[in-house]
């Protein structure tokens, strides 16, 4: 009898602990977000330089408003896709949680880029934005990344070492450097090869 509790009780503790695992990795941006967010960054950017930057300078803060917004859009409908396949194993009250609340710990950051977001742009200063969204992000990445996989805290370094090093030259660096977009560029390793490269290195840890 004790033997058939003591059974049960090591049966339930394993369930109980897959079931932790797996919602852990929800804290986690999946393997194929990151990547597919990798691509979508390349094609805003590209799309930025080719397209916006060649509209009448009175239409391009729309166009940057547009060309970004998709992006952003394309970017969280997949992830939310992605997040809800990834969750079906996981308890949905518990999943829900740990979504709900990572939501909260990014959200000041978050909040904080849309805010610098309008002000350059009212400004008319779009070029200079692209270093704050990296810091920025970077920002919200660690604030979640607490108790996540080792992979998410290098992303979020990534993105500040890149968003302080483009924001130093753009703001003490030659005119030419400012006016050769630096920061625009600075979008295909940052948010382009930066999630690409965490999105495969998740992929194979979980076994791609």
């Amino acid at each position: 009898m004790i033997d058939d509790v003591l059974s049960q009780a090591e049966d339930n503790l394993r369930v109980i602990r897959e079931s932790m695992q797996r919602a852990k990795g929800l804290t986690n941006f999946g393997g194929v977000s990151g990547i597919f967010a990798g691509f979508l960054a390349i094609i805003g950017a590209f799309a930025q330089r080719i397209y916006v930057m060649s509209l009448p300078a009175d239409a391009r803060s729309q166009g940057f408003f547009l060309c970004w917004s998709l992006m952003i859009a394309f970017a969280v409908v997949f992830d939310y896709w992605n997040l809800s396949r990834r969750s079906r194993d996981v308890n949905r009250s518990l999943a829900t949680r740990i979504v709900r609340h990572n939501a909260k710990l990014a959200l000041p950051s978050i909040l904080l880029g849309v805010l610098l977001t309008i002000a350059f742009v009212h400004e008319g200063r779009m070029n200079l934005v692209y270093p704050y969204w990296m810091l920025v992000y970077g920002c919200a990445v660690l604030a979640v990344a607490q108790g996540a996989a080792k992979e998410l805290v290098w992303l979020g370094r990534g993105f500040l070492a890149f968003g302080i090093v483009v924001l130093l030259l753009q703001t003490f660096g030659s005119q030419h450097l400012r006016d050769a977009q630096i920061g625009l560029a600075a979008m295909l390793p940052s948010f382009g090869l930066l999630n690409i490269v965490y999105g495969i290195s998740v992929g194979r840890r979980d076994g791609w």
